[in-house]
């Protein structure tokens, strides 16, 4: 049973247009943006049934996400659940919860509509794998979250372990050090040397 996401969560959640996703895989944590709903105080998110967090999920159900709404952002960690037409291991849960997944995917075409809009324009190109037989529809049970503001955390709600880290935490870098010294020149030139990003650690 999950946890009622707190009121001013849910608000920065439904505020925002993109979720950054991070998934646990053998090298580390695999950081996206994906378009996503709320419903039923969870996150719902679509992915292809061969991406690298799908197969991620199916090896281990942990998951963390950031959303950026206005001036304040939400991050938050659970475990996520798929449902696929073509897994029958998912059909009884998709049976159970037939009336929220038909609320999430309403809530889920409505929110992201307009990226909709640019698949059925471009569908002759688009490739099976971004269509909807080719996807997975995933559930994210959020179990701890914060309200991030500049400095730090606002708020927090459920259990974030015996401590946290904040942004003071974070050595600078040295002087005369390069932080992405270490990158190839192509990343580095696309990444260039200021603006927004999200940054995914493994926990302890």
């Amino acid at each position: 049973m999950s946890a009622v996401t707190p009121m001013p969560v849910r608000r920065a959640l439904e505020g925002g247009d993109f979720c950054h996703v991070a998934a646990i895989t053998p090298v580390g944590p695999h950081v996206t943006p994906m378009v996503f709903a709320v419903a039923g105080d969870r996150v719902w998110v679509t992915t292809s049934r061969g991406s690298v967090k799908a197969r991620s999920w199916r090896a281990d159900r942990r998951v963390a996400g950031l959303v950026r709404a206005g001036d304040r952002d939400v991050t938050f960690g659970g475990t996520v659940a798929t449902y696929d037409l073509l897994d029958p291991g998912s059909w009884g849960r998709s049976v159970r919860e037939g009336l929220l997944l038909a609320v999430a995917s309403t809530r889920f075409t409505r929110k992201n509509a307009r990226f909709f809009a640019g698949y059925a324009v471009d569908a002759h190109h688009v490739p099976f794998a971004w269509t909807p037989p080719g996807r997975v529809f995933a559930e994210i049970v959020i179990e701890r979250s914060a309200i991030l503001e500049p400095g730090g955390a606002a708020s927090m709600w459920g259990d974030w372990g015996a401590e946290v880290a904040g942004a003071s935490r974070f050595r600078a870098a040295r002087a005369g050090e390069q932080p992405l010294e270490r990158l190839p020149d192509d990343v580095v030139g696309e990444l260039g040397d200021s603006g927004d990003a999200a940054l995914g650690l493994p926990a302890a």
